[in-house]
């Protein structure tokens, strides 16, 4: 084992004692702190600036979708948020619709957006949306969050198609038949063509069920306006019950429920009432529809025409001199709940009299 000698051990020993005295100065000491606390704040300041950065990385691998269903999660998240934070933008292009709409969203903050002509059959409507009414069409549609349809009964209806391609995130909101099946759709007639032809929305029970569709998907859409599209809901179901009943009433006293439709898109409204209908079929020569006509209304004492429009002065006089008495059941163009009652009330002043007495 190496040992010190006693002239290298008196070295140490002075060493030592020179180094505790030359830090026993006070001023020494003062000196020695105040390096020490600068040594500190540079130390510790590259570490406080790459804590916000490590704490960014932290985040961003946090959310960062790291699956499909994530990703989809976070879309409907974004659309959801968007839709509250701002009205709702509907976009509408029938007539039913656009009306129907307008009255069940009053009060709301929601906006029903026409985006045909209010004079354009709906008939014409896919011609318009796919040609000048197009560039129209396609600007609400970029900032629109749902579009109201009844492809499943019309086929032709080419709104959400073209929407779509102007906005990938809008909804369909179809009001003849609910997408996710967990509401009962319309009740239709066996027809040839369309089912829209019949115009399902004359029976007054068909009207609330599409008055249902529509206020369960934008409750959907629009959870702030939940209440109000409630008790819109209310409303209107309660006018249409009190309309059947009250026509049912009015029609069990009737002396003579015969009827004769001359326009197919009023068969839903003649069966709705439950009338007598009386088939009708032209005769191939146009010259003879008038007679044939005239003949059949005295023969079964007809107390109803229907017809869409007004007849040809030959049908119009057949009518009048049988004794029958016409009704014009025009389209739809405003407010459907009120053009229905108004069209019912129409069909019972003639059926039965003395029940508006």
């Amino acid at each position: 084992m190496k040992t010190s000698s006693p002239l290298q051990h008196n070295a140490l020993a002075h060493s030592t004692t020179g180094t505790a005295s030359v830090f026993s100065s006070p001023l020494a000491r003062t000196a020695l702190l105040a390096c020490s606390a600068t040594l500190l704040m540079l130390l510790a300041a590259p570490v406080a600036a790459a804590a916000p950065a490590a704490s960014t990385a932290s985040v961003r691998t946090k959310v960062r979708p790291n699956s499909h269903t994530a990703a989809k999660t976070a879309a409907l998240g974004t659309t959801h948020n968007n839709a509250q934070a701002s009205a709702p933008v509907v976009l509408a292009a029938h007539p039913v619709l656009h009306g129907l709409a307008q009255e069940l969203v009053r009060g709301s903050r929601i906006e029903i957006m026409r985006v045909t002509p209010a004079d354009l059959p709906a008939s014409r409507h896919p011609a318009y949306l796919t040609g000048r009414g197009l560039e129209a069409l396609q600007s609400a549609a970029s900032q629109a969050h749902a579009v109201l349809t009844m492809r499943s009964i019309w086929p032709d209806d080419q709104l959400y198609p073209l929407a779509r391609r102007s906005n990938i995130r809008i909804v369909e909101i179809d009001a003849a038949n609910p997408i996710e099946g967990d509401l009962p759709g319309l009740t239709l007639n066996q027809t040839q063509g369309h089912a829209i032809q019949t115009q399902p929305w004359l029976a007054s029970t068909n009207l609330a069920r599409m008055a249902t569709l529509i206020v369960d998907a934008l409750a959907r859409l629009h959870p702030a306006s939940a209440k109000t599209l409630e008790h819109n809901l209310q409303k209107t179901s309660q006018q249409l019950q009190q309309l059947e009943i009250n026509t049912s009433q009015a029609l069990a006293s009737a002396p003579n429920l015969s009827v004769v439709v001359l326009s197919p898109r009023l068969q839903t409204l003649a069966q709705a009432l439950d009338l007598e209908i009386l088939p009708w079929t032209a005769p191939a020569d146009p010259t003879q529809a008038a007679p044939a006509l005239q003949a059949l209304l005295q023969r079964e004492k007809v107390a109803l025409v229907l017809h869409h429009t007004t007849p040809d002065a030959a049908q119009l006089q057949a009518i009048q001199n049988s004794g029958a008495q016409l009704l014009i059941v025009r389209e739809f163009s405003a407010n459907p709940i009120t053009e229905l009652q108004q069209a019912v009330q129409n069909a019972v002043k003639i059926l039965n009299p003395a029940a508006e007495k």
